[in-house]
């Protein structure tokens, strides 16, 4: 584990047989190396995009096409590894390290401190390095630097380029490293694949992508990452960042905050070693106001539940959400075990076949596997990182050969996976503001697209007699497509509220946007209220029944295995 701040000098040995002193190492984010996902490497540089006086990419669209760069690694999963060079890499970092649930941020130097300094174009106006989570300084050439980052990374990302690229992607091919080459508007990025198959096909098996739009390279990414979660390899930045004996800490037994959820939802006990508390009547399962008004611990216990991996119960369910991860996955919520608590009351007895949608870390497929000992469950999640999390949990709670978890959309997965007994979903809640129109349904996947998606498509997923159990928020009802389908399956008879809840409304995207703020208030979605926080929303749980009745004889047959 890396604890931050810390600094210290270290040395790596045996690369190439070289000795390469690392001067100085600058750690400003603890973090656990066990815990780090698939890395990439950007190479490139804005300036050989040019090769007339004119840019070939005005500064504006550069910086655009960056920040979407970005948003892709975020959305993926991945770290981002930068070397000196004052170009692309850099406005990629600057835009990675602002995004909310990204990973760790790792610059190479070949700066001997950070009180050196080194020439920079407009591109890098800040300097390097200056925003990496992780600095390491090394008194070498940009030659040398270009063998360290193939150690320390799982994929270089080629953009635009020239002459330095081109070496650092053959680095990269010699070291049996996958390579993206993304060609916007020029550089050798678009030429890199030819050249490799035709000199390099003899002595190497090529692992090398072109991609020509924004879109194959955000598939290319999400292929990858998919590709490293199936595969499972530790990460090769964690062996680096361990080889420079960064990590001597890491053999310790890890810190971790266990938060138990009772099955009444009555309270929520926070432990973390001999220090704990107690939290009676929840609306939130992290409730900031609440926990630190324990002055003997409560302080402690909140900023641990930032900084150390999570351990949550809940009737007889245990799982783990590392350090860092509750910033980039669904973590389980009190409305999460609403949405427990209304199908052990209400669910059918027979439930074989389930699918969970949108599963987060997976609380509710261990839990429907453990508890109620169904025998299929399937939990999907768009986001990578949340199913390898989920993956990871069933794994380890046992359950492994009956919760089946998939990194994929719903969208791309209900036509062809069959009919369920059940489907239960926790879904985003917040409607996409001013970016999808209600008359089609808008094209992107973002917002209460999910939840849409879902209702058109039950009677497809839905086996004879089958239920879904869904979580909505007096949020969702402000958007006009979720309120037409709830509103027919209300009056065909379908549907039924059987739990809501009053929680506090917490989402800082709209809470410091006004408009968006007033909007939803004035819709009914958002309601101000007393108390530790100045507005709520109204968390329900639906239950909805399929157009299908179970025959008498299906259910016979069934109540004979039992």
């Amino acid at each position: 584990m890396l604890h931050a701040p810390h600094t210290r000098q270290v040395s790596l040995q045996d690369i190439h047989g070289a000795e390469l002193p690392f001067i100085r190492a600058e750690i400003r984010r603890t973090v656990n190396l066990h815990e780090l996902g698939p890395t990439v490497l950007v190479v490139g540089s804005a300036v050989e995009l040019e090769d007339r006086a004119v840019p070939l990419v005005p500064d504006a669209e550069l910086r655009s096409q960056c920040a979407a760069i970005a948003d892709m690694l975020v959305r993926h999963g991945m770290n981002l590894v930068s070397d000196a060079c004052p170009g692309i890499p850099n406005l990629v970092e600057g835009e990675y390290v602002t995004r909310p649930g990204r990973g760790l941020a790792v610059d190479l130097s070949i700066l001997r401190g950070p009180d050196e300094t080194m020439t920079t174009r407009a591109y890098s106006p800040s300097g390097f390095p200056s925003i990496g989570d992780v600095l390491l300084f090394c008194a070498s050439g940009f030659e040398v630097l270009s063998i360290i980052n193939t150690h320390c990374v799982d994929l270089v990302l080629v953009i635009g380029g020239g002459l330095g690229s081109l070496m650092e992607g053959i680095i990269a091919v010699v070291n049996d490293l996958p390579v993206l080459c993304y060609s916007p508007a020029g550089g050798i990025a678009g030429e890199m694949q030819a050249i490799f198959e035709r000199y390099l096909t003899r002595y190497k098996t090529l692992r090398i992508t072109t991609c020509g739009t924004a879109e194959a390279l955000d598939a290319a990414l999400a292929a990858f990452a998919g590709e490293f979660l199936s595969a499972g390899p530790p990460s090769r930045l964690a062996a680096f960042l361990s080889r420079l004996g960064l990590d001597a800490e890491a053999a310790a037994p890890h810190t971790h905050t266990t938060i138990t959820i009772a099955p009444d939802l009555r309270h929520v006990a926070y432990e973390c070693g001999p220090r704990g508390i107690r939290v009676c009547d929840p609306v939130l399962l992290i409730d900031d106001a609440r926990i630190v008004r324990d002055t003997t611990t409560g302080a402690a216990i909140r900023s641990l539940l930032d900084s150390a991996p999570r351990i949550y119960r809940h009737d007889g369910v245990s799982l783990r959400v590392p350090a860092g991860m509750p910033q980039r996955v669904w973590c389980p919520s009190i409305d999460t075990f609403l949405l427990i608590s209304a199908v052990r009351r209400r669910a059918g007895r027979h439930i074989r076949r389930v699918l969970d949608v949108g599963t987060g870390s997976g609380v509710i497929a261990l839990w429907l596997a453990e508890r109620r000992e169904a025998l299929d469950v399937t939990g999907i999640d768009s986001q990578a990182e949340a199913a390898r999390c989920a993956e990871v949990n069933a794994a380890d709670s046992g359950l492994a050969a009956r919760c089946h978890i998939r990194a994929v959309r719903y969208q791309d997965f209900w036509r062809d996976a069959g009919r369920f007994d059940l489907v239960v979903c926790n879904p985003p809640y917040l409607p996409a503001f001013g970016t999808r129109d209600d008359a089609d349904g808008g094209e992107s996947f973002c917002g209460l697209d999910l939840v849409i998606e879902l209702l058109r498509s039950l009677d497809h997923v839905l086996s004879p007699g089958g239920e879904c159990f869904l979580t909505l928020s007096s949020v969702s009802w402000t958007d006009a497509g979720v309120r037409g389908l709830m509103e027919a399956l209300v009056e065909s008879g379908r549907a039924e509220m059987i739990d809501e809840r009053e929680v506090p409304f917490k989402l800082a995207a709209v809470l410091v946007d006004p408009v968006w703020l007033e909007t939803l208030v004035r819709d009914g979605g958002v309601f101000t209220r007393a108390g530790d926080y100045a507005h709520a929303h109204r968390v329900q749980v639906w239950k909805i029944v399929s157009n299908r009745r179970a025959s008498p004889a299906r259910h016979h047959v069934e109540a004979g295995k039992d």
